[in-house]
């Protein structure tokens, strides 16, 4: 599986995200665009852009835009980086396979409480869904693929931020 996730380098998403937990926020519907380690992710509420060099966290409601280069994903969907994430940090166990997924049980090192079930399309490693959980049951938060392609011709504009599409927007460097 992990093989062949990381041979995925350019994908289209479309999700749904949701939560049991009391928030504003969710559900949260979007757009998720990735291609040799870049991403552009599209949402009503926040849009996230990495470039390569720089995270660009857009948060609409607030007309401001974070910028940094640390590692702050809003939603990270990239195969390769979900799978060396858990790898990394978490035990991992094949709970069961069907003829079309495999369901992942990913239990974290540090943090005994949560569990994530990750589950993987068994003929093109897709993730199609991702719960987060709590010792308690609870769902934390749901990612949902509604749809999904790969291999497409992808506009570089996408992976390249420009301050002229947000006018009168606050940017905070950190």
């Amino acid at each position: 599986v992990e093989k062949s996730i990381f041979e995925i380098k350019n994908a289209y998403y479309s999700f749904k995200v949701e939560s049991d937990t009391e928030s504003d926020i969710f559900p949260i519907f979007g757009e998720y665009f990735f291609e040799n380690g870049r991403y552009f992710i599209k949402t009503d509420q926040i849009d996230q852009l990495y470039d390569g060099f720089f995270f660009y966290t857009i948060v609409h409601e607030n007309k401001e835009i974070i910028k940094n280069s640390d590692e702050s994903y809003f939603l990270n969907l990239i195969p390769a980086q979900i799978l060396k994430r858990l790898s990394k940090d978490f035990f991992i166990e094949i709970e069961t396979t069907d003829t079309l997924s495999y369901y992942l049980n990913a239990h974290d090192n540090i943090n005994p409480n949560l569990l994530f079930k990750v589950k993987i399309n068994k003929e093109n490693f897709s993730v199609e869904k991702i719960d987060l959980s709590d010792s308690n049951n609870i769902l934390i938060n749901s990612f949902l693929t509604i749809s999904y392609n790969f291999n497409l011709k992808l506009n570089p504009s996408l992976f390249k931020f420009d301050l002229n599409k947000y006018p009168n927007y606050f940017i905070i460097e950190n």
